[in-house]
């Protein structure tokens, strides 16, 4: 028994660890201590020195000649402790959400929505917003849903968005929205989007836009994903649209 909970604890330390020196350290010391064991206990019981070596040289076999097999355990454990990938959306979502609300209160939106002909410094301003906030456009439209402003050329200025869009119909209803969706040059995307009042009266809509594209599933994978894992997202439609994969043979194959 003692022999089998050492070797228990090597494989333990090869799915965990890949530092082979510190497997190969664990092994030495495993040995010794079980071939010790079997030494002393000889002398009482006969059977006990043949079992006690056999057991270690045939985990040796097992884990040197079937790699597969320790490589499907390490596998089925990295991926285990991974983060649910759809609390990493959710969290984003929220975090875009914050964003729309924050802006939606802004003296200076307030101000540009109300007056025609600022598009140009809307379109500036959330430029600058995209940037300090780390998200992926920002749009501001108008009372009745026409887009006036934006980071990132997405939608054309003036487009309908209520018409357009599943997420411009959802605030033009409910005065805020937080949805997964496409947009006409999108195929997936992350918006959230808030209502801009003026005392009683809607003067324009703000979005917060997070893209689901290459860039958007590298920045999750580096900074979310500890264990090596890729990430991909699908769309019915238009299949992959989004892959932390560097190698073009990798996302044909896949």
């Amino acid at each position: 028994p003692t022999t089998s909970i050492s070797f228990m604890k090597i494989i333990v330390s090869y799915v965990y660890s890949r530092s082979f020196a510190r497997i190969f350290m664990r092994i030495f010391q495993s040995l010794r201590t079980s071939i010790g064991i079997a030494y002393r206990g000889c002398w009482r019981d006969g059977w006990l020195l043949p079992v006690s070596l056999a057991i270690p040289f045939v985990t040796l076999v097992v884990m040197f000649a079937y790699p597969p097999f320790v490589v499907s355990i390490e596998r089925r454990v990295s991926l285990s402790a991974q983060p649910d990938i759809q609390y990493i959306i959710a969290e984003h979502l929220q975090k875009l959400t914050l964003v729309a609300s924050d802006l939606s209160r802004s003296s200076t939106v307030h101000r540009y929505l109300r007056s025609a002909g600022n598009d140009e410094l809307l379109s500036a301003l959330a430029a600058d917003e995209t940037q300090v906030r780390k998200v992926g456009n920002i749009i501001f439209a108008d009372a009745y849903g026409f887009t006036r402003g934006q980071s990132i050329l997405t939608l054309r200025r003036g487009d309908h968005l209520p018409r357009v869009t599943r997420w411009g119909s959802a605030l033009a209803r409910q005065g805020s929205v937080a949805m997964v969706s496409t947009c006409p040059v999108a195929p997936l995307l992350l918006v959230s989007g808030a209502s801009v009042w003026s005392e009683t009266k809607v003067v324009g809509g703000v979005y917060a836009v997070d893209y689901l594209d290459d860039a958007f599933a590298r920045r999750i994978r580096d900074e979310q994903l500890s264990t090596g894992a890729e990430v991909a997202f699908v769309s019915r439609a238009d299949g992959i649209v989004g892959s932390s994969l560097d190698s073009a043979e990798s996302r044909q194959r896949m």
